[in-house]
């Protein structure tokens, strides 16, 4: 069996008394969804955004209104790189004046050096970002295989799970590009943390002189306090998906734990899918430490097969299902 993925779909024996190691399911219909009916079986998951009170999805109006957010996302990113590069590299490197309005700071040796370095990290970071957010928006989260008629005969449940769906990159998070999402919320975090702390010294250089124009002012402290708050945003959304990457939950399941109306689920306090926090980070990253954080996904398996941590029965399903120990089934 291959290791755990995030993103996994359910098949369930019907008349087997222990706990399937095949595929994973969601404990409870996500988010509004219900089980998949038996003719349903078989189909691939197609995961799109729902522009439910703007635009049916499939028009023109409503794949352009999908891609807002990214849009948007893309125009943050880009804002804050233009003014670091015009009104921090450039003058550093001798090509615009410093932002106290002589050449001053270039005089300096170690200035063009500096520019330099800072340069070359910022394109490392910017593109390792972009090339994850751009493999989170196009590649597939995957989706149910095609079933043999004999497979299909032999399932009681069959419903696609999903790690959620993100508007941000107008795409569903799941197996196929869960690394890739993690990637780039990690990078960005990243590079909103290096373009604050670098171009802090353009900042205050502008600041304490009062030579400098209204206009360069303006937009570097615009550029670091919409920095800051990108960072502060992305760095905290980062940490709550790194806890769910390390306690081998899905943000489905996180969610169904903390507002589905199921007792006995909510008190599971550990997900039944886990193997500890180092094996849960391999799942998504992969097990070559080189390529960690790179958008190179070297992960095993295919997103469906897996062996569950311990003995377990969901009562959720149970419930949902009708079946317990009193039926002789164990889920």
């Amino acid at each position: 069996m291959a290791n755990a993925p995030p993103l996994e779909a359910a098949l369930i024996r019907p008349g087997e008394g222990s706990a399937v190691p095949a595929l994973r399911v969601s404990e409870s219909p996500g988010l509004g969804d219900s089980p998949r009916s038996p003719s349903d079986r078989g189909t691939k998951l197609h995961c799109h955004t729902a522009v439910r009170y703007a635009a049916p999805s499939n028009t023109t109006r409503g794949k352009f209104l999908r891609t807002l957010p990214v849009l948007f996302v893309l125009c943050l990113v880009s804002c804050v790189v233009l003014i670091y590069v015009a009104l921090h590299i450039l003058p550093l490197l001798g090509f615009a004046p410093c932002v106290d309005g002589d050449l001053d700071c270039v005089r300096d040796s170690g200035a063009f050096s500096r520019g330099l370095g800072e340069l070359f990290a910022l394109l490392i970071l910017l593109t390792l970002q972009m090339t994850s957010f751009s493999l989170a928006v196009f590649v597939s989260p995957g989706g149910v295989p095609d079933l043999s008629a004999e497979e299909e005969e032999r399932l009681l449940l069959h419903q696609p799970a999903m790690d959620h769906h993100c508007p941000w990159i107008d795409n569903c998070v799941g197996w196929g590009n869960h690394k890739y999402f993690m990637l780039a919320v990690i990078y960005s975090s990243v590079l909103s943390v290096y373009v604050a702390a670098t171009m802090f010294e353009s900042v205050a250089r502008a600041v304490n002189s009062p030579s400098e124009t209204f206009a360069v002012l303006f937009w570097l402290l615009f550029g670091e306090t919409l920095d800051i708050f990108l960072g502060i945003v992305v760095t905290g959304f980062l940490g709550f998906h790194l806890y769910l990457v390390v306690k081998g939950m899905t943000t489905i399941e996180f969610c169904e734990k903390q507002f589905r109306h199921y007792p006995a689920y909510a008190a599971e306090q550990q997900s039944m899918w886990t193997r500890g926090a180092w094996i849960n980070f391999n799942d998504t990253f992969g097990y070559n430490p080189l390529l960690w954080f790179l958008p190179i996904d070297n992960r095993p398996g295919n997103g469906m097969h897996f062996v569950p941590q311990h003995h377990f029965r969901s009562p959720v399903i149970a419930q949902n299902m009708g079946v317990g120990s009193s039926g002789g089934k164990e889920l």
